[in-house]
């Protein structure tokens, strides 16, 4: 079974275009995980990295408490991604 296709640059239709721009341009810097997978929807990506955006980067811990939050739940749970 093949995974699903990340599409190029020229490839991204211009809603993805601008869900990929909003999300390269703010604290991520990179399309990373599975926002890759759900660029194919650009309404779900948006909503989901806006969500994922708020839970890492605007939660009330200091943030290397909140990153070490993150890798230890993941290590529990054995994710291959935060």
């Amino acid at each position: 079974m093949s995974r699903i296709r990340f599409p190029s640059g020229d490839e991204l239709t211009p809603d993805q275009k601008a869900v990929y721009d909003e999300v390269v341009s703010g604290p991520r810097g990179r399309l990373v995980g599975p926002l890759r997978a759900v660029i194919h929807s650009p309404d779900l990506a948006a909503r989901w990295s806006r969500f994922g955006e708020f839970l890492r980067f605007s939660t009330c811990l200091p943030k290397r408490l909140n990153e070490l939050a993150i890798i230890v739940t993941g290590r529990f749970w054995n994710s291959q991604l935060e």
